[in-house]
């Protein structure tokens, strides 16, 4: 299955994946380009968290992918994962403070976007909330400028307003970067809010789907 979402020729796909399979998934092709917001849907066990690993690189797999025209195999894997950033649903941190995640300090104004204060750079995780660690984990991931943000539910701990405040972010960060998104979420009204395009997961395969 190929859907390309924007028309103009000209503009050259951020990814390519071409038959990209595996245990469990059947063969996709699709193309990313700049500015293009893709959510996934689905039921649990479909097979959607498992794509997102596969796209990230993660999980062994058939079929060729592309970055900006270059084959994933000549790509070291950090880079790759790099450019390509995967969030998963239940973030990770190996370190106890908050600073030692991050290259850079965070910009005082995009933690005042997630309503975030700066005290809370200070705080070991261990006191953080849940919320407060999947809206850091977005600011951690953001902060590697990929050009392709892979997110697994990223909102599914917050509660309204830092929903609202998290697709914000989303959407300018892919604005002002020409970066693209793949959202998974079983929110069909945030999909329908956020993305262009929507596609369903059933046992492993993909299909578009109408907004």
């Amino acid at each position: 299955m190929t859907k390309n979402l924007i028309k103009n020729t000209t503009i050259a796909p951020i990814l390519t994946c071409d038959q990209l399979f595996s245990s469990g998934i059947t063969p996709v092709s699709i193309k990313i380009f700049p500015h293009d917001r893709i959510g996934i849907s689905g039921h649990s066990g479909s097979g959607k968290s498992r794509l997102l690993r596969l796209i990230c690189d993660l999980d062994p797999h058939q079929g060729e992918m592309l970055l900006n025209g270059k084959n994933y195999r000549n790509i070291e894997a950090n880079l790759w994962r790099q450019q390509i950033a995967l969030l998963p649903a239940t973030s990770q941190w190996w370190h106890e403070e908050i600073l030692n995640h991050f290259s850079t300090p965070p910009d005082k104004q995009l933690l005042d976007q997630l309503n975030l204060t700066n005290d809370i750079l200070s705080n070991p995780i261990h006191r953080l909330s849940s919320g407060e660690k999947q809206r850091l984990a977005i600011l951690r991931l953001i902060s590697q400028q990929p050009s392709l943000l892979l997110l697994d539910e990223p909102t599914a701990n917050l509660d309204k307003d830092n929903v609202t405040a998290v697709e914000n972010l989303l959407v300018h960060y892919c604005k002002t970067n020409h970066a693209a998104l793949i959202i998974v979420s079983h929110d069909q009204t945030q999909l329908q809010r956020l993305c262009q395009q929507i596609y369903q997961m059933n046992q492993g395969t993909l299909t578009v789907t109408e907004k």
